[in-house]
């Protein structure tokens, strides 16, 4: 099952996987803007050294930290404080594949994907001058987990299923599909919950597909400071399935870290970087972007020269 071994539920395993009550998996994507690409894809002067492979990373970290571009924008009003500009902005996308009862008309599609998938959870992460440590929103289908119209059912949870544990990997059911059975632990906040009711008003008069999503949760740092997210808890159901009191600032802070060396002294940064052994490496932070720890070794890149974490 995609690399996770004959039991994705084993003890120890790093994540689960999330399967729909459709006993379709989730698959996860994340997308960088040409901002963030740039900055990712961009060799250092006079050096081999990108982000994009971790001998890139080595060499980048022996020479500065990692500091994604950040944005800001004209003021309405008052004195302006410098051009505007958009600034490092990711997206982590959930996708659903759609089969059965599943409406296309209701989800953004995948143009790219061979049978049609849908977009269930959504992460729009934006670096900016009041906000370094980043900014983040995350957005969810509303027919994910509590439909609103009638005759619906919840894409993620049975709601007859008494004896389903929730929040779990599942077992196999007697169809040998596996479906997970969501229930959310920290409700959505009553503010945004009136923010979606007035947006989603206007985007269905619009006729827009975005009327089928509302916004789960919000979080920046206060007063600029990564120590202090406001609120504290931030999480999306169908992607921190099993970690759903946790904070995306917190999370992404202590995971996003990548591979460095504690002494450069020897490196030359005019050539490719060679993988080191074990005991040579440590690691550095990455600027809270998780992606760059999926980035490959130089040697394991099938086509030379491209760019992509």
């Amino acid at each position: 099952e995609d690399n996770l071994g004959a039991d994705p539920c084993r003890e120890g395993s790093p994540t689960f996987p999330v399967w729909d009550q459709n006993g379709n998996r989730l698959t996860y994507e994340t997308l960088f803007n040409p901002n963030a690409r740039e900055y990712t894809c961009a060799q250092r002067a006079g050096t081999m050294n990108a982000l994009y492979t971790k001998n890139g990373q080595i060499g980048f970290t022996c020479d500065a930290d990692i500091n994604f571009s950040w944005g800001q924008f004209w003021k309405i009003d008052g004195p302006q404080t410098g051009p505007a500009m958009i600034g490092s902005i990711l997206l982590k996308i959930g996708w659903k594949t759609l089969s059965g009862e599943d409406d296309p008309a209701r989800f953004i599609l995948n143009p790219r994907a061979d049978s049609p998938e849908g977009i269930v959870a959504l992460h729009v992460v934006h670096k900016t001058k009041s906000a370094r440590a980043w900014t983040w929103a995350t957005f969810e289908h509303v027919d994910a987990l509590s439909p609103e119209e009638a005759g619906r059912k919840p894409l993620f949870r049975d709601r007859d299923c008494a004896d389903c544990a929730a929040n779990a990997c599942p077992a196999p059911g007697s169809d040998g599909k596996r479906r997970t059975q969501i229930e959310r632990l920290v409700d959505i906040p009553e503010e945004i919950e009136s923010l979606n009711a007035e947006v989603r008003s206007l985007l269905t008069t619009a006729g827009s597909v975005l009327r089928h999503y509302r916004l789960a949760a919000s979080q920046w740092p206060l007063g600029n400071d990564p120590d202090k997210p406001r609120p504290a808890i931030a999480s999306n159901p169908m992607v921190e399935t099993y970690q759903q009191r946790t904070s995306c600032m917190d999370c992404h802070r202590s995971m996003a870290r990548v591979p460095a060396l504690d002494s450069c002294e020897k490196i030359d940064r005019t050539q490719t970087i060679p993988k080191p052994t074990g005991a040579e490496l440590s690691s550095r932070p990455a600027d809270h972007v998780i992606a760059l720890r999926h980035a490959p070794w130089a040697e394991e890149i099938v086509a030379p020269g491209s760019c992509g974490p």
